[in-house]
């Protein structure tokens, strides 16, 4: 649906993707590890850190 819109940004797309992706990880396991905070904040920094 994001390819679809007017204003695609490519960057966007991969992370919504990958922190979608993480979320249905957990969603599998039915539990949340330290591994996977650590994996959702370590992504969530790189990607909303200021220029």
């Amino acid at each position: 649906m994001l390819r679809q819109q007017a204003r695609f940004d490519e960057t966007r797309l991969q992370v919504v993707s990958t922190l979608l992706n993480l979320a249905n990880q957990v969603i599998k396991a039915g539990l949340v590890s330290v591994l996977d905070y650590k994996q959702a904040l370590m992504f969530h920094l790189m990607h909303t850190r200021r220029q």
